[in-house]
């Protein structure tokens, strides 16, 4: 008999929940609570049908309690994000028809696109806080398998470290893009440990960006590295770990200079080389990229492109050179654009990762966004010859990558995926040493119920 009341009065608030996912979460926690205060009722010496009856009446009108619930429980859409970035797609591909590259294919980019879209679309309806739960224990599975198969492709087979957009190698390249989302899975896994915790995810992160070196492909090694190291900043920032904000920013980012310093001074004859190509490019029949493109912008007005010898080279015809071509006939406006929309995509995205609630939540969106963001940025700086580092990944959303497109819409994908179940993530505080657990207990009694409240030192 007591179950028909719980029965029926969950019944009446689930109707009010319009959103599927969010009923079945809240029908479940509110049964919860509901069963635990029938049974402190029960401890008061009240039948199983009236302790039922009070539990459920303590809980109010279900039809304004299940109201209220569907108002705080909806489904978060970013649209702001989404028109974003179906604007910048199609401006992209409207934009294609006046690079006049050798290599563009219409219709390959049109599959892509396509494929990208529809793998965003259904990343984004995905119930990620259930993913996440099922699937952190196959994250080192699924990383060991991602090494040996681009290793396998690296090494048995030269021809894939081909710049074509089809060569297997590459696209087991833009595979490693989701290596942050794995590395920000696995930690999500581990809240409340200590400093020796913290330190094991250094040689992580090394595994993580340097595999794709066999490429070779440094700029995909910067992008991994870099984002993995700021993912972990804000997990020690949150609280992720049982130390104080100071030591465990101190852990993180002495260990890497240090090893940068090592590294550059171990390899001093080659950095010196290579940035004084980068800085002298007139000096050194290796920095004509740099010459080329460093005279293009010199060459370009706002809306005026150039009539200079850009138009005549190789360079001109090169599908990693995408706004530099346009920009030899529209004028630097091009740059300037395509700065814009790569601050206002993070700006937007970074405005609502700040606004969560789930601390995992934070955690795979950043791991998300940086990738996106730094492989924007390193474009734009290779376009006009200010980057040491090759362009091996293309821009986001808009440059021709059949393949290399579909990676950046999953990206995007998880992004709104966490924004929209953000109201749905469950995540309780994390256990640390420096904020014990309190325990405590209640003890019903003839006159009310006494309640002790102990903290272990």
């Amino acid at each position: 008999m007591e179950r028909d009341v719980i029965r029926t009065y969950l019944h009446s608030v689930g109707r009010e929940i319009r959103w599927g996912r969010a009923r079945t979460y809240l029908l479940r926690e509110l049964s919860d609570h509901i069963a635990d205060q029938e049974g402190d009722f029960l401890d008061q010496g009240l039948s199983p049908e009236e302790a039922a009856a009070r539990a459920v009446e303590e809980m109010g009108d279900p039809v304004a309690v299940g109201r209220e619930l569907d108002r705080l429980h909806r489904p978060q859409t970013r649209w702001e994000i989404v028109l974003f970035l179906v604007g910048i797609v199609f401006v992209g591909l409207v934009l294609h028809g006046f690079t006049n590259s050798h290599f563009y294919n219409g219709p390959e980019q049109y599959l892509g696109i396509s494929l990208g879209l529809l793998g965003m679309g259904a990343v984004w309806l995905c119930d990620y806080p259930r993913l996440l739960r099922k699937g952190r224990r196959w994250v080192p599975l699924c990383f060991l398998l991602l090494v040996l198969a681009f290793a396998a492709a690296c090494l048995t087979a030269p021809l894939s470290r081909s710049a074509l957009p089809g060569a297997p190698g590459r696209w087991l390249l833009y595979l490693f893009l989701f290596v942050p989302l794995l590395f920000a899975a696995w930690l999500s896994a581990r809240p409340g440990r200590g400093l020796p915790s913290l330190l094991l995810c250094h040689p992580v992160m090394l595994l993580g960006a340097l595999v794709p070196a066999l490429f070779p492909a440094l700029e995909v090694c910067a992008i991994l590295y870099a984002s993995m190291l700021l993912v972990l900043t804000a997990a020690v920032w949150q609280g992720f770990f049982s130390l104080k904000r100071r030591t465990g920013l101190l852990a993180i980012w002495v260990p890497p200079c240090l090893l940068a310093g090592a590294f550059c001074l171990r390899h001093a004859a080659l950095f010196s080389q290579r940035f004084q190509t980068f800085l002298h490019p007139d000096r050194d029949g290796a920095g004509y990229l740099y010459a080329t493109l460093r005279s293009l912008w010199d060459s370009l007005s706002l809306f005026q492109g150039t009539d200079t010898g850009y138009r005549v080279t190789a360079l001109y015809h090169d599908i990693s050179l995408m706004l530099a071509n346009l920009a030899s006939r529209m004028g630097s406006v091009v740059f300037w654009a395509a700065l814009l929309c790569i601050l206002l995509f993070f700006f937007l995205c970074a405005r609502r990762i700040l606004a969560l609630q789930s601390a995992s939540g934070r955690l795979l969106a950043w791991a998300a966004l940086w990738p996106l963001f730094f492989q924007g940025i390193l474009y734009w700086l290779g376009n006009l010859g200010c980057s040491p580092l090759s362009n091996a990944l293309p821009l986001p959303f808009v440059s021709y990558a059949p393949a290399g497109q579909i990676p950046s819409f999953l990206l995007a994908g998880v992004l709104l995926s966490v924004f929209r179940m953000d109201t749905l993530a469950r995540e309780g505080p994390f256990p640390t040493r420096l904020t014990p657990r309190s325990h405590a207990a209640s003890i019903p009694l003839p006159g009310g119920r006494l309640h002790i409240e102990y903290r272990a030192n």
